[in-house]
């Protein structure tokens, strides 16, 4: 910086460019160890209502759009494979949260295509994130959540704290669901956000949603 400021350096708007990525990846690391540290004392909140994982998809996934288009990178257009909604009992807002920690992820990792599809099971709801990068090897997949993980060969475009799977996983195993980490049928990895299904709690409510 005081070399910059000096005059000292020749490529002075690639420094600052570098000296601005950091700031930022030291911003979102202070961010995200408050957040896990409030996760693991109890102090965040938490409703847990009925809410419509495909509007939250259809949102999340329009707010990631520009940074896909910036990597080269195409994310197909989120839907439950019958077109219906599927309703989880979570917190709107936290779900929003996790997902997009994991797009971003998948975004930052994949080689040309991101697919983001939900899923209505039996008694679990779920997200499934697929991106065609070169995955995460089975022996790896175990450490994939823990704190600082970045798993080898990271370059500039996926370096980041090391924090934001583990504050996914957390944030659905306190909903009362959990992330897994599997291969895609694109090639690379497949993430899975699973929650409780909340469709009992709609119909007995006549449908009133979360809008998350």
């Amino acid at each position: 910086a005081e070399a910059l400021a000096d005059g000292a350096v020749e490529d002075a708007a690639g420094a600052g460019r570098v000296l601005e990525n950091q700031a930022r990846r030291l911003e979102r690391l202070v961010a995200d160890l408050l957040d896990l540290a409030h996760l693991r004392a109890g102090r965040f909140s938490l409703e847990r209502a009925p809410v419509d994982l495909t509007a939250v998809a259809l949102d999340v996934g329009g707010a990631a759009r520009p940074a896909a288009v910036a990597a080269g990178v195409e994310v197909g257009h989120p839907a439950s494979p019958d077109g219906a909604p599927v309703v989880a009992l979570a917190d709107g807002g936290r779900v929003a949260q996790v997902l997009a920690d994991l797009l971003d992820n998948a975004i930052r990792h994949a080689a040309s295509t991101v697919s983001l599809t939900v899923e209505d099971g039996r008694g679990a709801c779920r997200l499934v994130i697929d991106d065609d990068g070169p995955g995460i090897p089975a022996e790896e997949r175990d450490l994939v959540f823990e704190r600082f993980w970045s798993g080898g060969g990271r370059n500039d475009r996926t370096a980041t704290s090391g924090l934001g799977l583990t504050i996914a996983a957390e944030l659905c195993s306190a909903m009362g669901g959990r992330a897994t980490v599997a291969d895609s049928p694109l090639g690379g990895a497949r993430f899975v956000i699973e929650l409780p299904s909340g469709a009992s709690l709609v119909a007995t409510s006549g449908g009133a949603l979360d809008p998350a």
